[in-house]
């Protein structure tokens, strides 16, 4: 299997997770019901630890031929600086995406330990494996440009729950997670950045321990 071949199966293989974990939760819900389960914190944490159980292991199957080769978890503190700049720039970007309705509404029906721990851990390793790992080493062969914006659109397509401004957002920052991939050589320090800007994220939106 070529590598463009794998980038465009990645993009199938998630979209279909995306909906197939939203569907399997509300198929629980009635019809009448079906709004509110879709704004419901807990509901939203059960689907992103149910598509990172599923999807980081079949990505990694498929991604296994170049996975021994990325650095290991200990090499993403000499990175530390640009990690906490990351950081810095997501503290500011937080507050406009905490507004979001869609944020709003799972922040204030949620347990917050559930929630945190599926946007902080589950959220980042499912979602950078798949856009900032599997994608973006398939389509770097041909032009580590292309991977950046096409992982970065296709991140963001994945979050269609937001509004045209958090989108243009997102694709700037999904465009520095990859720059960072590519950087680094370390699928760790973009999840480590990703986790902490979602956790910025939580606080900003009014989530407390």
């Amino acid at each position: 299997m070529t590598r463009s071949v794998a980038a465009v199966l990645s993009i199938v293989a998630v979209a279909a997770g995306f909906f197939f974990a939203g569907d399997l939760v509300d198929s629980a819900c009635s019809a009448s019901e079906l709004r509110a389960c879709r704004g419901d914190g807990n509901r939203f944490a059960l689907i992103t630890w149910l598509r990172a159980a599923v999807g980081v292991p079949i990505v990694a199957y498929w991604w296994r031929p170049r996975f021994p080769g990325v650095v290991p978890l200990r090499s993403t503190a000499a990175w530390s600086p640009a990690i906490v700049v990351f950081w810095t720039a997501a503290a500011f970007a937080s507050y406009w995406i905490g507004d979001e309705a869609f944020v709003q509404a799972v922040v204030g029906s949620s347990q917050p330990w559930l929630l945190l721990s599926a946007t902080v851990i589950a959220a980042p390793m499912f979602e950078e494996i798949v856009f900032r790992g599997w994608m973006f080493d398939a389509l770097r062969a041909k032009s580590v440009a292309a991977a950046v914006v096409l992982s970065s659109l296709a991140w963001v397509l994945v979050h269609g729950q937001y509004g045209a401004a958090t989108a243009a957002l997102l694709f700037a920052m999904g465009g520095a997670l990859a720059a960072m991939r590519w950087l680094s050589g370390s699928i760790w320090v973009p999840i480590v950045m990703h986790g902490g800007w979602n956790a910025w994220v939580l606080f900003a939106a009014g989530v407390r321990l």
